[in-house]
């Protein structure tokens, strides 16, 4: 009696611990899915089938690159999808890529004026960052006039009183820019905590230099096809120079692979060991990676004891067997051949008949 209210205690045990533990991964999923500008690979591939991957490349203050060297390395690109036999398809591109750097400027309308923190972008930046459009549109990289900005709405409503307000004029630096659209910002956790607080400016990096000479990309974003495992790394790190700064590869940093990875790194993961310049998508995707791991160890840890149980009742049930082979198969045998004996009987007999 005892053995068996002990089975049915586990049991019920198992039951709960493994709930819990899918809810860990359920979570740890669901938290992974709010870091939009990690997932341009999927997005890129659509249903195509075919295997991209989405690395980032973040410059320290001594290593920022300009425009030259992101089209030479776009060059670099193509020799490398010759040698490898890769086509994209008609009308499409094999790869896609962004960069941006920050900055603080002073912008104003007829309506009023404010000092707005700036993210300079080039290339698809908001396809690797889908942010939520108020009014308007995006910035392109297709876009021929380079006179054109994009406002997030607490500047919008500062310059304007309004978020619908695409096609306005606003003047930065004494230069008239036209609003092309009006974005929401991100409102999960991860990113309020690590974005600025204030009102945000998005410019092409082009008109960006003619305000701030000095400027330099100190984030590039690219996603490339991935035909053999470590093909795209290998690219980037044979014709873009990171230097002392970082190279992150985002598609699997959510797996769960990764997350057990990590769980190595626990008590270094947050000394930093690079000087390189981390904007705010970066500081936030390493925040969900770091709950990402810390569940994926509940996950782990509540597993544990089903395992256990598992394990023994696997043991149990097997020794169980052995027995029960032991002391009845011979007798199984033995009615199998005399039921045999006595089916070749009653054939024969009724062959000869």
């Amino acid at each position: 009696m005892k053995k068996r209210k002990l089975i049915v205690v586990s049991l019920i045990c198992c039951g709960v611990l493994l709930i819990l533990a899918a809810a860990c991964l359920i979570a740890r999923g669901t938290l992974a899915k709010t870091q939009q500008s990690q997932m341009q690979a999927e997005r890129w591939a659509g249903e195509s089938g075919q295997r991209f991957m989405q690395f980032t490349c973040f410059f320290t203050q001594d290593q920022l690159k300009d425009l030259e060297s992101v089209y030479a390395l776009r060059q670099k690109y193509s020799d490398k999808f010759a040698e490898a036999d890769l086509e994209p398809h008609p009308g499409g591109s094999l790869y896609c890529d962004a960069w941006s750097t920050t900055g603080s400027v002073k912008i104003a309308s007829e309506h009023g004026s404010a000092t707005t923190s700036v993210v300079a972008v080039g290339g698809s930046f908001f396809d690797f960052h889908p942010l939520t459009l108020r009014s308007g549109g995006y910035l392109r990289q297709n876009d021929l006039m380079k006179d054109r900005v994009v406002l997030d709405e607490v500047l919008a409503w500062m310059l304007f009183g309004s978020p619908y307000v695409a096609g306005m004029q606003v003047d930065i630096g004494g230069k008239p820019y036209i609003v092309a659209g009006v974005v929401q910002r991100e409102s999960d956790k991860a990113t309020m905590q690590f974005a600025e607080d204030g009102p945000m400016l998005y410019i092409p990096f082009e008109s960006w230099l003619t305000i701030n000479s000095k400027a330099g990309i100190d984030c590039y974003e690219v996603v490339l096809p991935e035909p053999v495992d470590g093909f795209t790394q290998t690219v980037l790190e044979g014709n873009f120079s990171v230097g002392d700064g970082i190279l992150q590869q985002n598609t699997d940093r959510f797996t769960l692979g990764a997350s057990i990875r990590q769980m190595k790194k626990f008590g270094t993961r947050g000394t930093r060991t690079s000087a390189a310049i981390l904007p705010y998508w970066e500081h936030a995707a390493r925040y969900v990676e770091d709950w990402c791991t810390l569940l994926a160890f509940l996950a782990l840890l509540l597993l544990i004891f089903p395992a256990i149980c598992a394990l023994v009742g696997f043991v149990w049930g097997w020794i169980l067997l052995r027995k029960l082979l032991k002391n009845r198969l011979p007798g199984w045998i033995g009615k199998a051949g005399d039921m045999l004996y006595a089916f070749s009987g009653k054939f024969y007999k009724g062959k000869r008949e």
